[in-house]
C-alpha cells in the first residue's frame, strides 16, 4: 500500500493531537468548534523524503499559554516558555505522524524542527491541498491544525508526494 485516504490521514491527525495534547500537558481537546480568538500564536513545521508537506498549527496564545504551564508544572511561564512548550508539542506531534504515517506508505520521511510565530501564519506556501482539523479545550481555546501537500504532476487530482487520495478507508490505523 502506498497511498492513504482523507479519512485515514485525518484520523491519525485526529488520534495523533487528542493522544499527545493529553500526555504532554494533561490537558484535553474535542475535536469540534472553529472559531479562534485574535490572539494567536502558530507554531509550524515542513516535512522532507518523500513527503511534500507542511503541518502548521494555529490556536489562540491561551492555548499555548496553558500548554507551557501543563508541560513545565509552573503558572509562572516566560514568553520563551510558551515558544520552547509550543515548539517541543509539534515536535512531538510530526514525529507520532510520522511513526503513524511511514510504515503505511511504506515511505520514509522527516521533518524540519518546528519554527513558532505569533500571528496566524498557516505555510501551506504553493500546496494545493490540506487537511483542516479544528479544535477546542474546556477553557474554550481554539486550535486549527492544517496538513498542506502538493499535488504532483502527471498524477490524478489530489493526488500527493504522500499519495493521499480519496477513497473509502480500507487501511487499520494503528494506534499506540
Amino acid at each position: 500500500m502506498d497511498s492513504l485516504t482523507h479519512e485515514e490521514i485525518q484520523d491519525v491527525l485526529n488520534y495523533v493531537m487528542l493522544y499527545t495534547t493529553e500526555k504532554m500537558a494533561h490537558m484535553k481537546i474535542t475535536n469540534e468548534g472553529n472559531s479562534l480568538s485574535n490572539d494567536l500564536c502558530t507554531v509550524s513545521a515542513i516535512f522532507e523524503g518523500n513527503c511534500d508537506l507542511a503541518l502548521s498549527l494555529c490556536a489562540d496564545k491561551l492555548f499555548f499559554v496553558r500548554l507551557a504551564q501543563g508541560i513545565f508544572q509552573s503558572e509562572d511561564v516566560s514568553d520563551q516558555d510558551i515558544e520552547d512548550a509550543a515548539k517541543e508539542y509539534l515536535n512531538v506531534i510530526c514525529g507520532r505522524l510520522v511513526n503513524q504515517v511511514s510504515p503505511l506508505i511504506h515511505k520514509p520521511t522527516s521533518f524540519r524542527f518546528p519554527v513558532f510565530q505569533t500571528g496566524e501564519h498557516i505555510f501551506d506556501g504553493d500546496r494545493e491541498y490540506s487537511c483542516k482539523s479544528h479544535y477546542v479545550n474546556k477553557n474554550d481555546d481554539g486550535l486549527l491544525l492544517v496538513l498542506a501537500l502538493s499535488v504532483l504532476e502527471k498524477e490524478e487530482k489530489h493526488s500527493a508526494k504522500c499519495s493521499l487520495i480519496h477513497k473509502k478507508n480500507t487501511n487499520n490505523i494503528k494506534k499506540e
